[in-house]
């Protein structure tokens, strides 16, 4: 890729940012018994009204993506990711809903990172699974598959870990209760494997049980900020890793879903510099970068330019073509 000077990086970054901001939005939508999309408080809120666009056969707006869904009245969807405009999509913090072992399937794109005795063996291939569908928002599937991986290597720590992950909050849907108590079960046994795993996989399960907490008043917006912060200090420590630095930029992310810009996407707030350069350094297309490349990788693809969302479109997996191809 080439490589832009800082004014036209800082630009197009915001600019990417903001364009996947909106792709993803057009799959949202809210609880009942208030606005279908939400609070208007909320910045993706407002884009979503920005994105309406009227409804001639009746009163009211309509969305274009909820014609793609079943529309039928006063029937409540079986599972929703995102409120009324997701009816088919699995629930983002969920539990599965099958305890049958999932198919190994070939089509959810080649990302891949080695946390198993052994690379090439079915352990490993359900964990790349479940990472390849965790960062696709299908987290029920995702814990399916890191379930299967953990039966397949009961010494895998990072199979625990990634159960952990897809059951907490990510920038679309927050925590379910019923999914901290599974978390913090399967938290406590990574703990107990991941020393023997090496010192990332230890810093990568201790930040993540920051995330949790058996306290059932715990306040989320502390446990999540934690959370951040021990992802700050482990990409410091481990500083050329792309998966770490994803991670990382991804809990940061979640500290203000949908909220990372200011004057109109002029400015950034909080730690979205942080964020740009965590992922433009996984992407390849920063200035100056530490971080081992991986421009392919689909949770640095979400926040960057459109010619590497349609590379994904082209090569992703179809829940992953629905969201970001443009």
């Amino acid at each position: 890729m080439t490589t832009f000077n800082a004014h036209h990086r800082c630009r197009s970054s915001r600019s990417a940012l903001l364009a996947a901001t909106a792709a993803l939005a057009l799959v949202a939508g809210s609880a009942a018994n208030a606005c279908p999309l939400g609070n208007h408080d909320s910045p993706r809120v407002r884009m979503l009204h920005a994105l309406q666009k009227p409804n001639h056969h009746g009163s009211g707006h309509h969305m274009s993506v909820a014609q793609l869904q079943p529309q039928a009245k006063d029937v409540q969807p079986k599972r929703t990711e995102l409120g009324a405009y997701g009816r088919d999509l699995p629930r983002g913090a969920a539990a599965p809903t099958s305890d049958a072992k999932p198919p190994l399937r070939d089509n959810l794109g080649t990302l891949a990172w080695s946390v198993t005795k052994d690379s090439n063996g079915e352990a490993q291939a359900y964990f790349n699974q479940g990472y390849r569908l965790g960062w696709g928002f299908n987290h029920a599937e995702a814990a399916r598959a890191f379930r299967a991986a953990q039966e397949l290597d009961p010494d895998c720590a990072m199979c625990l870990w990634g159960e952990a992950w897809v059951l907490g909050p990510h920038i679309n849907y927050p925590m379910d209760a019923d999914a901290n108590a599974r978390a913090l079960v399967v938290l406590a046994k990574a703990r107990g494997l991941a020393p023997a795993q090496g010192d990332m996989q230890v810093a990568l399960v201790e930040a993540l049980s920051k995330r949790h907490s058996p306290d059932p008043m715990a306040d989320r917006k502390t446990l999540d900020q934690a959370y951040a912060d021990a992802m700050e200090a482990v990409q410091a420590r481990f500083p050329t890793d792309p998966h770490v630095a994803v991670l990382t930029a991804d809990a940061l992310m979640n500290l203000t879903p949908w909220d990372y810009w200011a004057d109109g996407g002029r400015t950034p707030k909080g730690k979205t510099d942080k964020i740009v350069a965590l992922l433009e350094g996984v992407l390849g297309t920063a200035s100056s970068s530490s971080i081992a490349a991986n421009p392919d990788h689909p949770g640095a693809v979400l926040s960057t330019s459109t010619p590497s969302r349609r590379r994904i479109a082209r090569s992703g997996p179809p829940r992953m073509r629905l969201v970001w191809k443009t």
